[in-house]
């Protein structure tokens, strides 16, 4: 797994490799005002991962054609791919960067002007425009919250691509650990089979009783409803993934063999690698400091109030109306003689009553509350990141207990006992208990390693990027 590039962290990692770019934009930008209009935003790397190579390129199918046309095992980085190309459910959140830069457009709008008449009968009449305006600043100050805004809205659609992962992580490993349940159960049904037909052997044999065939039936039937349960499981366990990516929920999956002994070989990506250490804990609380999406979050929303702030502040100045137009009087009182004269009025409404004191005030607020989130955040992820960093430590030397004796050992002692039945060293009641035993310590190896798959996951979000 250390030498997979996670996709969906590729997409959701910072823009600090675009600030070249952006740069270059605010230069080639006429005046401030073009460069606010025009954020560099977190979907433009969303869209880049699943847009088509450049033309001097051959074109290729989409990623999610060749994993459902793919003949070999499916990886959990395949699953993300193709969730990331297809779920409706990250379309729902890359639909909100639209919602969030329409604020970037209402931030440019000017006040609509109006038409104005004053008729006095046989006097004077009025006829013109009426046009209110703003303090210059007042466009830059809602562009400069406007863009925060969307900044905000990109950390938010990273925070879901980021749980998405985790879930479709879970999801996968759940699977895979269903699929291996139901071969472990599967071989106890064979076990117990071939029990049977030495019991009938023996006991046609005149060697043992008919009691030891009645176990034996009695266990096969057992098995078979064990097997028949956890093929239940993985068919559950294989819609609920399928759906979580966008597919049917029957779609058929090839999935990869989990080893029971130590190797290098393991496709399924959900073992341990043994011979690295765990990256020291205090590291990955400064890591989880600078990746985690609620920090990042909170800290902009902090952002968003301070520029809310300044928009209340800049409003907070006398603001303008201006009436222009032609005034027609009657010289005489027959209403002969009419001069036609231009007009301006002005009017200016000063902020003596209404100061803005209520947006001041929730925007401090605002400030004051984000900046307190990310305190409590950091306290919540200290707890996340040693819960799970020792439920890690934990998992694997469970996992590795079990790769290296009780595995290997268990084996042994099931085919030792079966054939010391078969050769009449050894009763039933014998054979059935290792066999059994044997089953358990299989099922409590799959545990294992999917109690170590979802704590790596849990470290995983609490961190905030991929581990290992």
């Amino acid at each position: 797994m250390a030498g997979v590039v996670d996709p969906m962290y590729k997409m959701t990692c910072s823009r600090k490799a675009h600030s070249g770019s952006s740069t270059l934009r605010r230069k080639a930008a006429v005046g401030l005002l073009l460069a606010l209009a025009f954020p560099i935003t977190y979907l433009t790397q969303a869209q880049a991962v699943v847009q088509p190579q450049p033309q001097s390129q051959p074109p290729q199918e989409p990623q999610q054609d060749k994993i459902l046309l793919r003949t070999g095992v499916v990886t959990v980085h395949q699953v993300m791919n193709e969730g990331l190309a297809n779920s409706p459910r990250l379309e729902q959140a890359r639909s909100q960067i639209p919602v969030a830069k329409a604020a970037l457009k209402q931030a440019t709008v000017f006040p609509n002007p109006g038409v104005m008449t004053d008729l006095q009968v046989k006097f004077t009449y009025k006829y013109g425009a009426t046009i209110q305006f703003e303090a210059p600043w007042l466009i830059l100050f809602r562009l400069m919250a406007a863009r925060k805004q969307v900044e905000q809205a990109d950390l938010e659609l990273s925070r879901v691509l980021w749980n998405y992962r985790g879930q479709a992580r879970r999801l996968y490993a759940e699977l895979i650990m269903a699929s291996e349940l139901v071969n472990t159960q599967d071989d106890l049904v064979a076990l117990t089979k071939r029990l049977q037909l030495n019991a009938q052997q023996r006991f046609e044999n005149g060697d043992v009783p008919r009691l030891d065939v009645h176990r034996a039936k009695l266990a096969v039937i057992q098995a078979e409803l064990d097997a028949e349960q956890a093929h239940i499981l993985v068919d559950r366990s294989r819609e609920q993934l399928n759906i979580l990516i966008g597919r049917t929920a029957d779609s058929p999956m090839n999935l990869p063999a989990l080893r029971h002994e130590q190797s290098t070989a393991d496709t399924s990506g959900l073992l341990p690698d043994l011979t690295r250490e765990l990256p020291p804990r205090q590291k990955l609380i400064q890591e989880a400091y600078q990746s985690r999406y609620e920090l990042k979050v909170a800290r902009q929303a902090a952002d968003v109030a301070r520029a809310q702030l300044n928009v209340a502040r800049a409003d907070n100045f006398p603001r303008g109306l201006v009436n222009a137009g032609l005034m027609v009087e009657d010289v005489t009182i027959e209403g002969s003689l009419r001069r036609k004269t231009p007009y301006v009025q002005a009017q200016v409404f000063l902020p003596i009553f209404d100061r803005q004191q209520g947006r001041i005030a929730r925007s401090k607020a605002d400030i004051n509350q984000w900046n307190k989130t990310e305190i409590s955040q950091k306290n919540i992820i200290d707890s996340e990141v040693a819960l799970a960093y020792r439920r890690v430590e934990m998992a694997r030397a469970k996992i590795r207990r079990y790769l290296q004796q009780a595995i290997p050992t268990s084996e042994q002692l099931t085919a030792s006992a079966d054939l010391g039945y078969k050769m009449g060293h050894t009763d039933i009641n014998a054979v059935l208990d290792v066999q059994q035993r044997n089953i358990l310590l299989r099922t409590q190896y799959l545990q294992s390693v999917l109690e170590y798959q979802l704590a790596l996951n849990d470290l995983e979000q609490a961190v905030g990027h991929p581990l290992l």
